[in-house]
């Protein structure tokens, strides 16, 4: 009976974390150093975890509203799973003088259904 609940808990354990990793956000700033307003192509290497997103197409990038941003993503590398390991990111970002843009990438299947 202890290893049937043991191999329960290990088990909701792995799934719990599948379901973690399957969704990701990651936040990215781009900061503006020069004292000038931006509106630039910015061009970002994401490192990804194993198993977080198996297409590029599973991503959208959003801007501080909450607005989806335009944005082209290639992966670069790939895990022993097929996963995407590194995610090329080019977009395009406005951003005042002495300011920060903040972006945020949503990755996994929910973020491409949206």
């Amino acid at each position: 009976m202890r290893r049937a609940h043991a191999a329960a808990f290990l088990f909701l354990l792995w799934l719990t974390a599948a379901a973690q990793a399957a969704e990701s956000r990651i936040a990215l700033r781009v900061p503006e150093w020069t004292g000038a307003d931006r509106d630039e192509v910015v061009t970002a290497g994401v490192p990804l975890t194993k198993g977080t997103l198996p297409e590029a197409a599973q991503c959208r990038l959003l801007d501080e509203r909450g607005k989806e941003a335009p944005f082209v993503g290639t992966a670069l590398a790939r895990w022993p799973d097929g996963s995407v390991k590194w995610l090329l990111l080019d977009f395009r970002a406005r951003v005042g003088a002495g300011k920060t843009a903040n972006f945020t990438l949503e990755c996994g299947t929910s973020a491409s259904a949206k």
